[in-house]
């Protein structure tokens, strides 16, 4: 599970309460092709109010960090 940021580190806005749907979202569209997650990615947003480009940016781009930490430990071994 993804940890995502609380609040856009450009405007403020909380973005955590999208971070759920979001993570459904991406697990629904990960394997469409690019052009076709580019709309499904707009359309997600533009349906939640996250109008504004540092939101989005944020959300999108929140690393899977939990994931991350558990590759490298692996890699370790």
């Amino acid at each position: 599970m993804p940890i995502s940021p609380i609040v856009c580190f450009s405007c403020g806005k909380y973005v955590s309460e999208y971070a759920n749907s979001w993570r459904d979202h991406w697990e629904t569209v990960k394997n469409l092709s690019v052009p076709e997650q580019e709309a499904a990615n707009i359309k997600f947003f533009d349906n939640n109010g996250l109008t504004r480009y540092c939101c989005r940016n944020v959300l999108a781009n929140s690393p899977n960090i939990l994931e991350i930490l558990k590759r490298k430990k692996k890699e370790k071994k």
